[in-house]
C-alpha cells in the first residue's frame, strides 16, 4: 500500500459520512426502479381523480380569493374604509398574481425658480411595477428599502416655484427662523 492511500479503517468520519450518504442515495434509486409508484389503472375511472379533485379544489379556492378581491375593490373605490388586514391582503394577492416587480425608482423634486435656480429635494422610493395581464399598465408603490436584484433608475418631479432661498431676501424676506413647523 502507497503512503497516500488510505485504508478504511483510518478515513476521516467526514469521508465517510459522504460515503454512507451516497450509498443511501443510490439505495432511494434503487428502490424506485425495483418497486415503482402504480401507474393508474386506464380501465378503472375512479383510478388517478385524487389528484384531479385536489387541482380543482385549489383552482376553486383561488377563484374565490379572486372574486373576494375585486369584491374588496369595489367597496374600497365606493368609499368603504377597509380595515388594515384587509387591505393588506389585497395588496399580497394583487401582487402575486397582477403585479410583477420591475425597478427601484429614486424619487426627487426639483422646484425651478424664475430666477434660473433649482433645488433638488429626495421624496423617497419607489417600486415600479408592471401588470402581468395587460403591458401598458404600470404603478409605483412606496417601499422604504430598494428591493434587491431590480435595476435601479432615477425619476424626477419638476414644480415652478414663485421664490427660492436666493430670491428671499431681494423680496424682504429673511431665512432666520421666526416660525417652524414639523411634518
Amino acid at each position: 500500500m502507497h503512503q497516500h492511500e488510505r485504508s478504511g479503517l483510518d478515513r476521516p468520519e467526514a469521508d465517510l459520512a459522504d460515503d454512507i450518504a451516497d450509498c443511501d442515495d443510490d439505495f432511494a434509486e434503487l428502490d424506485a426502479l425495483i418497486n415503482p409508484k402504480p401507474v393508474p389503472d386506464a380501465d378503472d375511472p375512479e383510478e388517478g381523480f385524487d389528484e384531479l379533485e385536489e387541482l380543482l379544489g385549489e383552482a376553486m379556492k383561488e377563484r374565490k380569493l379572486g372574486e373576494s378581491v375585486k369584491s374588496a375593490r369595489a367597496k374600497a373605490r365606493s368609499g368603504y374604509q377597509l380595515a388594515p388586514d384587509d387591505l393588506e391582503r389585497i395588496r399580497k394577492w394583487e401582487l402575486a398574481r397582477e403585479w410583477q416587480a420591475a425597478t427601484n425608482v429614486a424619487l426627487f423634486h426639483r422646484y425651478a425658480c424664475a430666477c434660473g435656480n433649482h433645488q433638488t429635494v429626495f421624496e423617497g422610493l419607489l417600486l415600479e411595477q408592471r401588470s402581468r395581464t395587460n403591458a401598458t399598465s404600470i404603478r409605483w408603490t412606496a417601499q422604504a428599502t430598494p428591493t434587491a436584484g431590480l435595476p435601479k433608475k432615477t425619476a424626477i418631479r419638476k414644480s415652478t416655484v414663485p421664490m427660492c432661498q436666493r430670491c428671499t431676501a431681494q423680496a424682504g424676506y429673511s431665512l432666520n427662523t421666526d416660525l417652524e413647523w414639523s411634518a
